[in-house]
C-alpha cells in the first residue's frame, strides 16, 4: 500500500508543469502553485529569490523562461522574440487586466499560444466580463447594458468629470473640456495632466487683466454688470 502510494507520488511528480512565475498572488495561491507545479520564482516581484529589482530583459527572461510550460507574468516584455524561442510554451497568465501591455497578443495568438488574465481590476475589464456573463444567459439584456454603459462612460467622461474640475479650479465644464482636448492634442498624455489646472492659470490671469484694463479706462461697471449677469459659482465642498 504504501509502496503504491510512493509510486502515484512519484508519477504526480513528473507529471508536473514547469512553470517560471513572476507575478503576484498572496500566499494561498502560492500554496496551490507548488503543491501543482514544478515553479521557480524571478523578477523584481520576488528580490529575495535572485535579487532583481527590474523588469527583466529578452537576454534575461529567455534563458530563464526556456523550457518551460507556464509562465505567470507580472510586468516583464513577452516579446516575439521570446515567443519564438521558447517553444516549450503552452500558456501565459498575466497577473495585468491589458495584457497587451507586456504581452505580445499578436505573436501569441499567431503561435496558438493562449494568454490569461484576470478580469475585474479596472473598469473597463469589468464591464467585458460583466457583458460577457449576461451575454450567455440573454442576449437582448446584453445588449441593454453595453447601452447603459456607453451612457454611462459619456456622462461621466463629458459632463460629470468636468464639472467636478470646474468646482475646483472655477472652470466651467466646456473650459474643462476644452482645456483637456487642445493640451492634450498638443502635449499628449502630459497635457492631459496639466492642461486644466494650467489653463485656469491662464483663465485667470486673463480675467485679471482684463478687469485691470477696463478699471484704468474707466468702465469698471461693465465688469460689475458682467459679474452681475455671469457671477463665479462656489466650489462645492
Amino acid at each position: 500500500m504504501s509502496s503504491g502510494t510512493g509510486i502515484r507520488k512519484g508519477c504526480n511528480q513528473m507529471d508536473k508543469l514547469k512553470m517560471l512565475w513572476t507575478g503576484e498572488y498572496n500566499d494561498y495561491w502560492e500554496h496551490v502553485f507548488e503543491e501543482t507545479f514544478d515553479m521557480v520564482k524571478a523578477g523584481r516581484a520576488f528580490p529575495e529569490a535572485d535579487g532583481a529589482t527590474h523588469r527583466m530583459t529578452e537576454d534575461e527572461l529567455i534563458p530563464m523562461l526556456q523550457g518551460k510550460d507556464v509562465f505567470i507574468d507580472g510586468y516583464d516584455r513577452v516579446t516575439e522574440r521570446v515567443i519564438r524561442e521558447c517553444a516549450d510554451l503552452k500558456l501565459i497568465l498575466s497577473i495585468r487586466d491589458g495584457p497587451e501591455e507586456s504581452v505580445d497578443i499578436d505573436a501569441c495568438t499567431k503561435a496558438g499560444l493562449p494568454v490569461l488574465f484576470p478580469g475585474g481590476r479596472c473598469i473597463r475589464s469589468v464591464a467585458e466580463l460583466t457583458a460577457a456573463l449576461i451575454l450567455m444567459v440573454d442576449p437582448l439584456k446584453c445588449v441593454y447594458f453595453v447601452v447603459f454603459i456607453i451612457i454611462l462612460q459619456q456622462f461621466d467622461g463629458n459632463i460629470l468629470g468636468p464639472k467636478i474640475l470646474g468646482n475646483t479650479t472655477q472652470l466651467s465644464s466646456f473650459w474643462v473640456l476644452f482645456s483637456i482636448l487642445l493640451f492634450g492634442g498638443v502635449f499628449g498624455i502630459v497635457g492631459m495632466v496639466i492642461g486644466v489646472p494650467l489653463f485656469g492659470v491662464i483663465y485667470d490671469t486673463v480675467k485679471k487683466l482684463v478687469r485691470r484694463g477696463l478699471d484704468r479706462k474707466g468702465q469698471i461697471e461693465v465688469w460689475e454688470q458682467y459679474k452681475a449677469d455671469y457671477p463665479d459659482e462656489e466650489p462645492k465642498k
